[in-house]
């Protein structure tokens, strides 16, 4: 059993350790004020609750404006240049949205996918009468509901 399971004090080598460790803290913080002393490291002053006594001629600056001070005087290190653009325009798939666009106006959506009741021209064109779109909607590009039978550009014609 060691001496500390007896109720006695702390064996010596801990004490030592101890001790050198506090030593070792007050000789570094001892170096740190030092070379502090010496103009090691540039403290920023606070400023006073008082106001300074203005200099002959002189301007006394507001406490409450920034100071600027000139560490970085220029530029320096590689100069990064943007890449090349792309050249390749980005694609969409279409019916990305749910909307087949080929019909009506731009910004309308004509739906890509009908309801699995809705089948044939005649019944998507009721479908559409019936949700607010307006007989005879232009046709851009491919007719891929057949809305357009005769080819003229206008689809759901009454």
């Amino acid at each position: 059993m060691n001496d500390v399971g007896r109720g006695r004090s702390l064996p010596v080598a801990r004490l030592v350790g101890v001790l050198a460790v506090v030593i070792a803290a007050a000789l570094v913080l001892v170096l740190l004020q030092r070379d502090g002393d010496e103009g090691g490291a540039e403290v920023a002053a606070v400023p006073s609750a008082s106001a300074p006594e203005p200099a002959a001629g002189k301007p006394v600056p507001d406490a409450t404006e920034p100071t600027v001070r000139p560490y970085a005087t220029g530029l320096s290190g590689r100069v990064h240049r943007p890449g090349p653009r792309p050249t390749d325009k980005a694609t969409v798939e279409p019916g990305y949205d749910g909307c087949d666009h080929g019909y009506g106006a731009p910004g309308q959506c004509v739906p890509w996918d009908f309801p699995s009741s809705v089948r044939g021209a005649a019944a998507k064109c009721a479908w559409l009468e019936g949700a607010g779109f307006e007989p005879g909607l232009s046709v851009r590009g491919a007719d891929r509901h057949r809305l357009d039978p005769d080819r003229d550009g206008l689809a759901c014609e009454s």
